[in-house]
């Protein structure tokens, strides 16, 4: 495959973690071929800085992406696979260049394509929620004509229209450095109080709305617990939460830390008792394999998770999870309480998640995408 350039369109750009599926996806892909990242930002993302090269498009239209690729030198005597997804936007514009180019086109489906309209039905913003869901439908016959669709989700959305032998199903993984990271793991001692819990991502009310409630309960019930919200958020959900915490019946702690960088989140979670995962149940987001979830195992930590099938597949019959309903606040805190009165429990879970995230790291996700890569380019 030494003549052959990978066009990956969008998800490369900074801002982009190196933990991210599009970053270790190039990553893995530099190693078999020369990656060219197009996308708008500035400049490449951390990760990828002298692995690929990179063209900052100005904007997103076939025309002026195609006129900035033909300046890179090797584009008309390779083997080429223009790589996009999961965007609607960035699925058309694969097709279209592959088409222009004689290329192959390839998705990558690593999110839902109704991720956007899902997001917008639950904002209540009915046009737009509209306007996503009829450029979703568009982007299904797109889809259909690919050469090659990796389906990075618990979802079986193109079982019909795309051949099983022109599918790929890679479930997100874990970074090496994570599980090395928590190699330490077995230092950690549980049943000190406060009992540490650590939410990952962007804390508002669409992706946490079911901890509102439960810190309340926690806080009217005496527990002792704090919560460390590690990323960016939403004010006025967190002060909603607060307001629920002025009457101090318990020790309820609620913190921020705001946006951070990889190495900083990975030592403030290090230091925590347990993850949680609490997206709420709708279709595109129930799918989603959450890389989280592989790092709170890499780092040794007990789950409590929303039950989602993509949260349970990511996790396996491991154990290293307790799974609860994701609306019931009063299953929250039991599953909450349990692993503040069950040390041990938490020690199994941390021994079963360990064990679990070295079997899905992002070397061993993306072995048979090797292969199923030079199949690809056999036949073309």
């Amino acid at each position: 495959m030494s003549r052959v350039v990978i066009c990956v369109l969008g998800g490369t750009g900074a801002g982009w973690h190196f933990n991210s599926t599009p970053v270790q996806r190039s990553t893995f892909l530099s190693e078999i071929a020369t990656v060219v990242c197009v996308d708008q930002r500035t400049k490449i993302a951390a990760g990828l800085e002298g692995k690929a090269f990179y063209i900052q498009t100005p904007d997103w239209g076939h025309a002026t992406v195609a006129k900035m690729l033909c300046k890179f030198p090797d584009i008309k005597r390779a083997e080429l696979l223009f790589w996009g997804g999961p965007s609607w936007v960035d699925v058309k514009l694969a097709r279209s260049l592959a088409r222009n180019f004689g290329g192959r086109f390839v998705v990558d489906l690593y999110d839902d394509i109704r991720l956007p309209a899902g997001i917008a039905w639950a904002r209540k913003h009915w046009i737009r929620a509209l306007y996503h869901e009829a450029r979703a439908i568009q982007a299904k016959p797109v889809i259909s004509t690919c050469d090659l669709l990796i389906r990075s989700i618990a979802a079986d959305v193109f079982e019909r229209d795309v051949p099983l032998d022109r599918q790929i199903n890679i479930m997100n993984g874990v970074c090496d450095q994570v599980y090395e990271l928590g190699s330490d793991w077995a230092s950690h001692v549980w049943g000190r109080e406060p009992f540490h819990c650590c939410f990952v991502g962007f804390f508002d009310a669409e992706r946490a709305r079911i901890l509102e409630p439960v810190l309340k309960l926690a806080n009217e019930r005496g527990y002792s617990l704090r919560l460390t919200a590690i990323g960016p958020y939403d004010p006025q959900f967190s002060s909603a939460i607060f307001s629920h915490l002025e009457s101090r019946h318990g020790h309820v702690d609620l913190r921020f830390t705001g946006e951070t960088g990889w190495a900083q989140a990975m030592k403030i979670l290090s230091s925590a008792d347990c993850g949680i995962y609490s997206f709420p149940k709708r279709p595109e987001l129930e799918c989603v394999y959450p890389i989280k979830l592989g790092e709170y195992m890499a780092l040794g930590k007990p789950i409590l998770s929303s039950d989602l099938r993509g949260a349970r597949e990511m996790v396996g019959d491991s154990g290293a999870a307790i799974f609860v309903n994701p609306n019931d606040p009063e299953e929250w805190l039991l599953a909450i309480d349990t692993l503040i009165k069950s040390p041990s429990l938490c020690r199994e879970m941390a021994v079963a998640g360990r064990e679990r995230a070295a079997k899905i790291l992002w070397s061993q996700m993306h072995e048979p995408l090797q292969e199923k890569l030079r199949e690809l380019l056999v036949t073309q």
